[in-house]
């Protein structure tokens, strides 16, 4: 049943003053209670609700028919207040104005309290005060998880009492499947008695993001078809990625559309692979996923090397890197937070490396038009083509393109030039930042094969690199609460305790105590240079502290001790 008749039979349901029941059966997650309440909703606004009651009850954990009785007179609220909820003020109100019989009761009460003791009376009135429940509408939620006193035939037959007896609409929540099979058997038995009217609730993804993410924003706008990509359907888990992605966006504001929608697209995926393990692929293998890899694959005919276990699941889908930003977002959304500093920090450099990788069409061409377009192409011609694309692009040239260009220059060239690129490639970034030469921080670099003379260029350059930034002005900006990168971290862990203490003495005003805790704080990380960092830094502080008491107090306010001269602390 589509989305579209479900809610035209909600709708009507809810219109119509009619004595019925209604049950809507679907999967765990899949939005059951989520639409239900929604339409009510969405109807109570509109003026479309026949009927002036209602009562939610979840059976979860209910283990009495007189419970679940007393929980529906307690539930019931006025419909223009369904979406609310019961509170104490509608409870009060039902108990001393609701009707004459729980006027009636209340003396009552107070009797039978003195006579019997509280907890009998209050059994009397439980059931005393379930004769108000008439002509109104009752949701019974979540069948399924109800106490093992409560069984199923005893709730089939109350839903069919409040039909026939009390004029009421009746609905039915529940996930049959999750029942054991005694409760099954009976429920399946006396459902076509009770129930005027059974729903499939199975939705398709589409439908299942019109439920979950009907709102035309940003965070939505970007999560919606990633969604429906991967064929989620649980609307818990949708909501959960969704809460997640408005965070991730906010410590990404300003950044490049391509950088968000990767970011998106890895967090769905990570997300779905936490909350739905049982269907999702896990993170790892969606990391190692490579779409041209297995393009490639299947131009080729290759068997010789099995597909990737879910690219079936992941064919189309917009994910093309292995980034520090995408490991750092999995980090994230195990924990349900994340480390906006470095999210921003990985960000940044996946910007970078893009906006330079994006213009190597010419590369891609050849590969395109010469090697997977054409049986005819003579080895010569292709090999000369990929090489003057390789260096008219170096500047832009992806890692992953550029390596495939030197493989296939060492097996059907010479080593020579496929050296020569490497070293074009380095003449051409000779100027960027140390990060931009961790390997980990280009296009596939972490989970695929690259050439190893690449790959040892890169590392060599990383070992060695000399970053001629003011340090006192890299600190500053650290302490200006603007993010920190992993170069700004190995640039600090460089300084000595001398620096350092000369930059302290120079720092004044409000910024001296926010960049000491910020640098402090960034010693403490566990990242590459933090604890050289924090060794330095604390050294300095205890020079300072032991020029004068008072300077030794300020010092101590950072909880730095001059006599712990082995700790950091």
């Amino acid at each position: 049943m589509t989305l579209a008749l479900i809610r035209a039979e909600i709708d009507r349901f809810l219109l119509s003053t009619e004595p019925e029941v209604l049950c809507i059966q679907g999967k765990w997650g899949v939005g059951k209670t989520f639409a239900w309440k929604q339409y009510l909703s969405d109807a109570v606004e509109a003026g479309n609700v026949a009927l002036e009651n209602y009562a939610y009850v979840s059976l979860f954990g209910l283990g009495s028919l007189d419970q679940l009785r007393y929980s529906i007179f307690e539930n019931t609220v006025g419909s223009k207040h369904a979406a609310k909820g019961p509170d104490i003020e509608t409870f009060g109100a039902r108990l001393a104005n609701g009707s004459s019989l729980a006027r009636k009761l209340k003396p009552a009460l107070e009797f039978g309290a003195a006579l019997f003791g509280r907890e009998n009376a209050v059994d009397v009135l439980a059931k005393a005060s379930f004769l108000t429940v008439r002509e109104q509408i009752v949701c019974l939620d979540d069948l399924e998880r109800a106490g093992k006193n409560l069984e199923v035939r005893d709730v089939l037959g109350l839903a069919s009492s409040l039909k026939e007896e009390r004029n009421c609409k009746v609905v039915l929540l529940l996930n049959d499947e999750q029942m054991d099979a005694a409760s099954k058997k009976e429920f399946n038995a006396q459902l076509e008695k009770v129930a005027d009217l059974s729903i499939l609730f199975d939705l398709t993804p589409k439908e299942a993001t019109q439920i979950a993410l009907p709102d035309d924003r940003k965070t939505q706008d970007l999560i919606r078809p990633r969604i429906e990509d991967l064929g989620i359907v649980n609307i818990r888990v949708i909501k959960k990625i969704e809460r997640l992605a408005d965070v991730l966006l906010d410590h990404l504001k300003g950044l490049d559309e391509i950088v968000l929608e990767q970011a998106i697209a890895t967090l769905t995926a990570t997300g779905w692979s936490i909350h739905q393990p049982e269907f999702a692929p896990p993170t790892r293998e969606y990391f190692s996923y490579n779409p041209l890899i297995e393009a490639m694959r299947d131009q080729d005919g290759n068997n010789e090397n099995p597909s990737h276990p879910w690219a079936e699941v992941l064919k189309g889908y917009p994910y093309f890197e292995s980034h520090e930003m995408d490991e750092i977002i999995l980090v994230g959304a195990k924990a349900g937070y994340f480390d906006g500093a470095a999210l921003r920090s990985a960000a940044e450099v996946l910007q970078h490396t893009r906006r330079l990788s994006g213009n190597d069409s010419s590369l891609s061409q050849v590969w395109k038009d010469k090697y997977h377009g054409s049986l005819t192409t003579e080895d010569d011609e292709f090999i000369e083509a990929l090489y003057g694309a390789a260096v008219e692009s170096i500047a832009q040239v992806s890692i992953t393109n550029l390596s495939s260009a030197i493989y296939m220059l060492r097996e059907y060239d010479t080593d020579e030039r496929a050296d020569n690129l490497i070293g074009l490639y380095m003449q051409a970034h000779d100027g960027e930042a140390r990060n931009f030469f961790d390997i980990k921080n280009h296009i596939y670099a972490r989970y695929n094969d690259i050439d190893q003379g690449l790959r040892q260029t890169l590392a060599n350059k990383l070992d060695n690199f000399e970053d001629h930034r003011d340090p006192f002005e890299v600190l500053k900006q650290i302490g200006s609460n603007s993010p920190w990168n992993d170069d700004d971290l190995v640039l600090m862990s460089k300084q000595t305790p001398e620096d350092f203490e000369k930059f302290f003495e120079e720092l004044s005003g409000p910024s001296l105590k926010i960049t000491i805790e910020a640098l402090l704080a960034m010693g403490k990380s566990n990242r590459d240079g933090a604890e050289d960092l924090l060794v330095s830094a604390t050294e300095a502080l205890r020079r300072i502290g032991r020029k004068s008491p008072m300077r030794e107090r300020k010092v101590k306010a950072f909880g730095i001790s001059l006599e712990d001269e082995g700790s950091g602390e």
